[in-house]
């Protein structure tokens, strides 16, 4: 139950409710917590070195395609029109525009070309040389495995009239 406080002339409930004072005891306040250390924040992705390596590939080698390399660090960026782009540091750095597909629960894999060297012409032989990484990600591009590294070299006779012989080039992580 509660008192009733009486009112002088003219004064509201409320205005008396200004007037009155509350004695907290200084025990009874908790202090404010310490702020803690700010922390770094990183976005999404993989934060350590991977490093791949293949065996010597005439052909391959011919092209210019590395012999081994060292990412450091794999991001995905997701754009507003709905494309996304694999983003690397390290020995093969850059944005990479990814294929993504839906593989189900919520996945998806994303596979970037991170190096490719094409030749040929209309009606003229041609090569094609490329290293493409996959990655597993969810719906808002946070990866959530390991990165996988295949490559291939392919070759035509004639490059409107036949079709590509593709031999796989395999790198193993080191």
């Amino acid at each position: 139950m509660s008192a009733a406080m009486p009112l002088d002339a003219g004064e509201t409930a409320m205005e008396s409710l200004r007037s009155v004072s509350f004695d907290i005891p200084a025990a009874a306040v908790p202090e404010a917590p310490e702020p803690s250390a700010p922390r770094e924040v990183k976005p999404d992705g993989l934060y350590r070195a991977y490093c791949w390596s293949r065996a010597p590939h005439e052909k391959a080698d011919a092209e210019g395609m590395p012999a081994s390399f060292c990412v450091s660090s794999f991001r995905v960026r997701l754009r507003p029109d709905s494309s996304a782009f694999l983003v690397l540091d390290g020995e093969i750095s850059g944005e990479y525009p990814m294929q993504v597909k839906f593989i189900g629960d919520g996945l998806y894999t994303g596979t970037a070309a991170v190096f490719r060297r094409y030749k040929g012409s209309a009606c003229t032989e041609g090569t094609d040389a490329v290293i493409e990484i996959t990655v597993k990600m969810d719906a808002r591009g946070a990866i959530v495995e390991e990165p996988t590294v295949r490559a291939f070299y392919g070759a035509t006779w004639d490059v409107c009239h036949s079709g590509w012989d593709y031999t796989e080039i395999f790198y193993s992580r080191r």
